[in-house]
């Protein structure tokens, strides 16, 4: 019985690492980083990741005259970047992950509730002068525990 929960406690443990990479938050205006939580690193300074990101938003919205103008996905051979814009706070949440078929299946479920997440510090936001990033290390801890719990039950539905 040993060598089924090591199996599984393994698996557990690639699966996370090969889900979610990051998880960045950034203001869209300015596309300045707020904060980077970092699953496996696959991006340099997440600043200039930010700032290109923020710029593409914003070329293709000067591009695409009369068309939907928010970007929401970008997608790589093995990589999506998924962009979520909470529009009353101006943030982006942007996740990279893994392109598997379940992998949008998780994603899709916790973006909501890391905005539930966010709503829940609105005043971090609200009040933010732009200058002290170390208020939102807050925000790290329960959007961490949201991951772990939607992955773990991820992971044993898939090792079942």
């Amino acid at each position: 019985m040993l060598y089924g929960y090591d199996t599984k406690l393994y698996f557990f443990l690639f699966y996370l690492f090969h889900v979610i990479y990051h998880i960045i938050l950034y203001e869209t205006n300015s596309g300045k980083l707020i904060l980077d939580i970092i699953f496996k690193e696959i991006i340099g300074e997440g600043s200039l990741f930010t700032g290109f990101i923020s710029a593409l938003k914003s070329f293709g919205a000067d591009i695409l005259k009369n068309q939907p103008k928010n970007i929401n996905m970008i997608r790589f051979d093995n990589l999506i970047i998924k962009i979520f814009t909470i529009t009353e706070l101006n943030i982006d949440i942007v996740i990279l992950f893994d392109p598997e078929p379940e992998h949008y299946k998780i994603v899709n479920e916790i973006l909501p509730k890391i905005k539930t997440i966010i709503f829940e510090y609105e005043t971090l936001f609200t009040e933010w002068n732009g200058m002290n990033l170390s208020e939102f290390q807050i925000l790290a801890e329960p959007i961490l525990n949201l991951i772990r719990k939607s992955i773990f039950a991820e992971a044993i539905i898939g090792a079942l």
